[in-house]
């Protein structure tokens, strides 16, 4: 049963210091007799009141910029705490983009410690750009489904910014669309004012290569790159060739992974004049890799496996989807892999992930896949999912 308050304690009503802080003080001077016996003595009288708050992971939308501009300038110290900031300005409304526009510059300019970026859903603009630049300390990038860009232009622009950039991840970008595909659900009054921004022509192929050329130099500076479900589309082959060239050549890079969308429509041929000579590049995922709808779309596989099999990757995470009922025959391209497989610098493989569609567990594909690959089935390195 709790003792009843003292007269004095009753007669006090004002602020105490927290129960958590006394604790973390009665801990830090544990082994002080000294000064414990003294802060004993001292703890019933003690009345000062907690002065600030400290943030160290940010979510921040449209409508809290304001609020939290006025809690960084109230207390100089405080944005030196946030190590993780995530921004989600999702449609805002034209009032809010112009007050925004005036924030966030004064907002970052108070985060010099953040080191981890979330862009969930963002416009860039010459002016975000400029104000997210100010976040010095970023060292992992991570942007979402909602950004909004130019191609690649803008994408180059943002990431250039961040000068201690070592990790980037890049969740659902079409890389092979112009801007208005990403545009629908966001008010015409915004895309009035970001008009003169964008070009809302249909993309030339040539342009879109030669920026996505541009934008993966400035990506392939870290050791780790992480491209997350990535739409390369038929006219973004030359900028998947371009980085997967860019990676290979790369001094510092040492992990690639790539989780792929349609990638079935990868061209042969490009793959065949291109140049993979890695430097540093040890380790290889992709995932989500699918066959093409017509005979022969996944040689592109074959031929990228046979250029890595002739350098230094030593470890490759493969997820494959099979399914048969597509007009394709998948036994004779997985027997096509058997020569890349078994390249002795692939020795090192991972993971070799098969998602079959069409048949039972333990079936016809599942047996057969099993027999191409009996080594592989051995180090009980083969998974299948249904």
């Amino acid at each position: 049963m709790r003792p009843a308050d003292s007269p004095a304690e009753l007669a006090y009503n004002g602020p105490r210091v927290p129960i958590e802080l006394c604790e973390q003080i009665i801990d830090h001077l544990h082994d002080e007799h000294r000064s414990l016996s003294a802060c004993s003595l001292a703890c019933r009288s003690w009345v000062s009141t907690v002065r600030s708050i400290r943030f160290r992971h940010v979510c921040l939308a449209t409508a809290a910029v304001p609020s939290f501009l006025a809690l960084l300038q109230g207390s100089p110290t405080l944005g030196a705490h946030v190590r993780s900031l995530l921004l989600n300005f999702a449609e805002p409304s034209i009032d809010a983009q112009l007050q925004l526009r005036n924030d966030l510059d004064d907002v970052m300019s108070h985060l010099h410690a953040v080191e981890t970026l979330r862009l969930e859903s963002l416009v860039v603009t010459p002016a975000v750009v400029a104000a997210l630049g100010r976040l010095l300390a970023v060292t992992r990038l991570e942007v979402g489904y909602g950004l909004i860009a130019n191609a690649a232009e803008d994408l180059t622009a943002l990431v250039r910014s961040f000068a201690r950039l070592t990790q980037l991840q890049i969740r659902a970008v079409p890389f092979a669309h112009r801007l208005e595909v990403n545009l629908r659900q966001v008010s015409r009054k915004i895309l009035d004012i970001l008009r003169p921004h964008y070009p809302f022509e249909q993309p030339d192929v040539a342009h879109d290569s030669r920026l996505m050329q541009s934008f993966y130099k400035y990506l392939l500076r870290g050791s780790h790159l992480s491209l997350g479900d990535v739409m390369f589309r038929e006219s973004a082959t030359r900028g998947f060739i371009a980085l997967l060239e860019g990676a290979a050549a790369s001094t510092t890079l040492e992990e690639l992974s790539v989780n792929l969308l349609g990638a079935g429509m990868v061209s042969r041929d490009a793959f065949q004049s291109s140049r993979i000579q890695c430097k540093s590049l040890r380790r290889i995922s992709l995932y989500q890799v699918r066959f093409a709808r017509t005979p022969g779309g996944a040689e592109w596989i074959i031929a990228l496996l046979s250029q890595v099999a002739t350098n230094a990757v030593q470890t490759i995470v493969f997820e494959v989807e099979v399914d048969i009922r597509e007009n394709l025959d998948c036994f004779t391209f997985m027997n096509s892999l058997t020569g890349p497989l078994a390249h002795d610098n692939l020795r090192g493989v991972e993971r070799f992930d098969f998602m079959v569609d069409g048949d039972e567990p333990g079936g016809r594909v599942e047996g057969q896949i099993r027999g191409l690959f009996p080594d592989l089935d051995a180090r009980g390195l083969l998974a299948f999912q249904y």
